[in-house]
Order: C-alpha cells, then structure tokens, then sequence
C-alpha cells in the first residue's frame, strides 16, 4: 500500500543553515518535480551565496526553493524541488517556502525571471504577492549583415576571468543592483567559448562585452555588456558591440544574440542600429520586498 499523501501541518518550514545544504542538494537532485535555472551551476554556488527555504517532514527535506545571492539586498530565485513523495497540495507546500523566503531571507528583494515554460511557478509567487517588475527580450542579428564604421574613442583589449575586480567596478556603477553578479556567477562566465574586450580610456577601463558560443558554434550570445554612465552615448558602447560582431564574423558564425530590459531604451536604440531585431525570447522579472526590509524601513 502507498502512503498517504503529506498535508502541510505535518511540514516544518526554515531556512536551510549551510550544514543542511548538502541535503538540500541531494533532495534537489532525486527531486520528482524540479525547476532548475541555470543548471549545476545553481547548485555549486557556495553556500554564502545560498538561500534555502526548506520543508521538512521529520529530519527530512521532501521540498526546497533555493535562491543565490548576487550581493547583500538582492537574491534571485533559481530552484524548486519536490522530493518523489505524494502531497495533498504541492503547490500550497511551494507557497508556503516562498512566504518563508519572503520572512526570513537576509535581503531586501526577492525576484524571479521565468519564461512560458515555467508560468506555473511564476504564477504561483504572483499568488504569495510578487508583482511584476521588469521583462527580459531578446535581440538577434545575422553576423554576416554589414556594420557601419563604429568610432573608436577607446583602446580594446581582451578581457579574462583574473579581471573579475574590474567587471565588478564597472557594474557598480552600470546596473541595478538586481542585475549584478557574484564572483562565482563572472568566473563561469570564461571558458573556451568566451571572447571579451574592454574599452580602456586615460588607463581606466571603462566598459566591457562578454560573448559566448553556443549551437556548436552557430550562434554567438553577448551575455554582458557595460559601460560607465559618463561614457555612455559617447561610442564606448557601439564600439565593444562592433568589435563582438566582428570577432563573430572572423569566426563564421551564423546568429549574433542578446538580451535587455524591454524598457532600456538607451540600449535598444544601439542594438537596433547594430542590425538587432526583437526575437520571442522574452522574461517577465516578478519581484517581492522581504520582512527584512520592512524592518530597515
């Protein structure tokens, strides 16, 4: 005879301590349903960039939402999982890890990014209170379409992955702090299939573009791409955009592609004058205030 399916009093909900990650990782791994961004990298974060809303059945985890940490006021969401256990409600059990995210994380704002395939889980935070915040298109050109001349107001250079202090200064003063990443998250950023170039004024870089092949080559990715406001509008950005296609070009590949905010409309109009067309790849950002920064208030 089958269980009988777990009610929700008979959970316990907590954050994780990083004692219990190990734990967590393996009910993530078993996990009967799973939504995971971003792959094992998700999981490989270290434990002072996780946060795990965990529900417990005795000693056990039977379901977890695990979100990373990019910096002390922002974790984005990454994780669900559901251990192969029968529950009466799972979608209430997932509500209730996200009501303990929202109390009991460290942070002043929790957000999500989901697509269709994953409108259930985003739904589902909507239901707990998250409301929307942004969206995330995507842009896409042929490598092979002609580039008008780009000025040229900074020396390019390759950028590495011992640059790391570097790209993070840049982001400082470049994105929200919603859109910066953690040591970890720019390491994997570099591999094989990386190409990146940074603009350097008066020995000071001042912005950057990172690029990574995917589709066996077919397609080049701009994954990042900065520059400090006071050389914005000034042909930093155009430049680092040209000398990513032009690589894209020395390399044959088939698709150049990016993705923004839908209401960046700075970066829009480079993009669009780069050859960029919107694709159907589009992100909605749903966001919540946690009880931590209530209390700041």
């Amino acid at each position: 005879m089958s269980p009988l399916p777990l009610r929700l009093v008979q959970l316990s909900f907590s954050l994780a301590t990083p004692d219990q990650y190990g734990l967590v990782i393996a009910l993530v791994q078993r996990a009967r349903i799973r939504l995971l961004q971003f792959g094992t990298i998700t999981l490989q974060l270290p434990a002072s960039q996780q946060l795990m809303a965990v529900a417990w059945h005795e000693s056990q985890p039977v379901a977890a939402v695990v979100a990373s940490t990019s910096n002390p006021h922002c974790a984005w969401i990454r994780c669900c999982a559901i251990d192969d256990i029968a529950f009466r409600d799972h979608t209430a059990v997932l509500a209730q890890l996200a009501h303990t995210l929202i109390a009991h994380a460290p942070v002043t704002c929790l957000y999500y990014s989901g697509d269709s395939n994953d409108r259930w889980f985003g739904e589902m935070l909507v239901g707990v209170g998250f409301h929307p915040h942004n969206a995330i298109i995507g842009l896409q050109r042929q490598t092979s379409l002609l580039l008008q001349d780009a000025p040229q107001p900074a020396l390019l250079q390759r950028l590495h992955e011992t640059d790391i202090a570097t790209i993070q200064r840049i982001d400082a003063y470049a994105f929200a702090d919603e859109w910066l990443k953690n040591d970890y998250e720019i390491n994997h950023l570099f591999h094989s299939d990386t190409v990146a170039f940074h603009a350097i004024i008066a020995d000071q870089s001042v912005g950057y573009a990172i690029a990574v092949l995917h589709d066996h080559g077919s397609l080049l990715h701009i994954v990042r791409i900065a520059t400090v406001p006071e050389w914005r509008r000034k042909g930093v950005g155009q430049q680092l955009l040209a000398a990513v296609i032009a690589y894209g070009q020395q390399i044959d590949t088939t698709y150049i592609s990016l993705n923004t905010q839908h209401d960046n409309h700075a970066a829009l109009a480079l993009y669009q004058r780069a050859g960029f067309q919107q694709t159907t790849d589009y992100h909605e950002v749903i966001a919540h205030a946690t009880s931590f920064a209530v209390n700041l208030e």
